[in-house]
């Protein structure tokens, strides 16, 4: 990752780029937790993680491209996430906050 991005690059395309590359992670989240609520069908587990889809989509309603930090931030917690479901569940299943800080 080019570290201009986080310290002020002023390209308004690169800053657009990460902040939908950041959208995707985030939906990319949103979509497994519904699969995974769907073959739950109902039950606590089921409302906790729907819970966690509606913060994660309260997250992405909160993202601008003219927060860069707050971007990268998504992308760095996010990106390695979804690479690795072992790790992507258990940070789902506690009240971990949805962006590290």
């Amino acid at each position: 990752m080019n570290n201009d991005l986080v310290t002020g690059n002023d390209d308004p395309y690169l800053r657009t780029v990460r902040t939908e590359v950041a959208m995707e992670l985030i939906n990319s989240v949103r979509a497994a937790i519904y699969a995974r609520v769907y073959q739950l069908d109902e039950g606590d587990e089921a409302a906790r993680l729907t819970q966690k889809a509606i913060a994660l989509r309260r997250l992405l309603g909160s993202l601008d491209c003219n927060e860069q930090q707050r971007v990268e931030a998504v992308i760095r917690h996010w990106g390695p996430l979804l690479k690795d479901e072992q790790r992507l569940w258990p940070a789902l299943q506690d009240n971990r906050p949805l962006l590290a800080a």
